[in-house]
């Protein structure tokens, strides 16, 4: 049985990946996480893994959109980093990636404006009736915006096309946002997959997860989410210090559900409380806030806030206090009370009204509100080589495996001392590009 998690660090762009784990990893729906792997650039994952009734399995992940009949898998997503096309940085290139039995003479990818598929196909269940020599006599297939051979049966191609941000709107309305990514053979796109916004995927998928505890998914996040920055900038700061390029309400609506936030103290300025990464003040926590509680009101999907590091001024008596009363007035009639335990279903989260699980990094904090939870453990390899997180990871699954606890694998890369002296441009980007597919594999075959 094969399981993805979040095809994630991933490719709507900049994000440090992270999962909530529990123990067999359960994906609810490629095309979310592939969308997610669309969008999280250097992520780390809160994953909860059991075993799962593999007929629940393929209810769940069984929507294998991008799959066509001749076995074929196609989807897009975005660069992380930028590349230089005509004596400038382009920003969000369209990737398409694809997974095929075997390749034929005359196969070709390509990006499309919209659905390239014959209608036939689209209206089919999954796509999945579709013969190889099937050849359509009244549909004309509308032109690719780029193109290209695949040049293996399994791969990856960057075009020259780049995806912008979306707008909110379009975002919160769920489904298709941007181009599509197909597998033309024999002139038929066979497989296709756009990408796509997945604010309400848990309680769309509530008949087959509603049952399940948050022990036993996985839950897409991204590591520093209040880090993110709306301009695409190439300096030494922003390559370092910028962990995500999409604001919080959009990588919720994308489909995140899990967010790390490290928050700050500073008395003497007009704003106290900043998201920060590490010393670096970013921007004020009430902005952040103010975001999380929009998404609320446009999702029934709960969410879990880590405040997991407080780097600056916490030294002060009256900083924890300060940032106990803006959660509570910002969320606390939405807070689920920590003797609900990790245990707890979706269903009964959904049937308290209540969805929004807060973890702080103090643990006296949580035995003092119900409303706070413990900290969540993060387990971080700090590697600089693709190898020493794996290894790192694969004992952290061994190790973690019948722990009751909720835990984020931080499945990303760390930059070393001459990382920032020799690659300065690099950058998180740049680490997530070399991280994001064989973390992805990983997740999908190895765990």
């Amino acid at each position: 049985m094969r399981l993805d998690i979040i095809e994630a660090a991933g490719e709507i762009h900049l994000g440090h990946f992270e999962v909530v784990f529990g123990f067999s990893v359960l994906s609810a729906n490629r095309e979310m996480m592939r969308t997610l792997y669309n969008l999280i650039t250097a992520a780390s994952l809160l994953v909860t893994i059991y075993p799962i009734i593999e007929a629940e399995v393929e209810k769940v992940c069984a929507d294998l959109v991008g799959t066509g009949g001749a076995g074929v898998r196609v989807w897009p997503t975005l660069r992380a980093s930028p590349l230089r096309l005509r004596h400038r940085l382009t920003f969000r290139l369209v990737q398409i990636n694809w997974e095929a039995e075997e390749i034929f003479e005359g196969d070709w990818v390509g990006v499309f404006p919209k659905d390239p598929r014959p209608p036939s196909i689209r209206t089919s269940p999954l796509g999945l009736l579709l013969p190889y020599k099937w050849s359509p006599k009244s549909y004309d297939m509308p032109a690719p915006i780029y193109w290209d051979t695949p040049y293996a049966s399994q791969g990856y191609l960057t075009s020259n096309i780049t995806q912008g941000r979306v707008e909110l709107q379009m975002l919160a309305a769920g489904g298709c946002v941007g181009v599509w990514a197909a597998f033309i053979r024999n002139g038929v796109a066979i497989a296709a997959e756009c990408l796509a916004s997945h604010p309400n995927w848990l309680w769309q998928n509530r008949d087959v997860l509603g049952s399940r505890s948050l022990r036993s998914l996985v839950i897409p996040g991204t590591h520093n989410s209040g880090s993110y920055s709306l301009n695409d900038e190439d300096d030494v700061v922003s390559a370092w210090v910028v962990c995500q390029d999409e604001d919080v309400i959009s990588q919720l609506l994308y489909g995140i559900r899990y967010l790390d936030l490290r928050v700050a103290y500073y008395p003497n300025s007009p704003e106290l409380l900043w998201v920060n990464h590490d010393m670096v003040q970013w921007r004020p926590l009430v902005d952040v806030l103010s975001e999380i509680q929009n998404f609320l009101t446009l999702s029934r999907d709960p969410i879990i806030i880590d405040i997991h590091r407080t780097p600056v001024g916490f030294e002060f008596p009256e900083a924890v206090p300060l940032l106990l009363s803006l959660m509570n007035s910002t969320f606390g009639r939405d807070f689920l009370p920590d003797r609900f335990g990790h245990r707890v279903t979706l269903d009964q989260i959904w049937s308290t009204g209540k969805r929004v699980l807060f973890a702080y990094i103090d643990a006296e904090v949580s035995e003092e509100e119900d409303w706070v939870w413990p900290p969540l453990p993060q387990a971080w390899a700090n590697a600089q080589m693709l190898k020493d997180l794996q290894h790192y990871l694969d004992g952290q699954m061994t190790l973690r495996h019948p722990s009751p606890r909720l835990w984020a694998a931080m499945a990303h890369l760390t930059p070393s001392f001459w990382d920032l002296i020799l690659r300065s441009h690099e950058g998180v980007r740049g680490l997530a590009d070399r991280a994001n597919r064989p973390v992805s594999a990983w997740f999908r075959e190895r765990w």
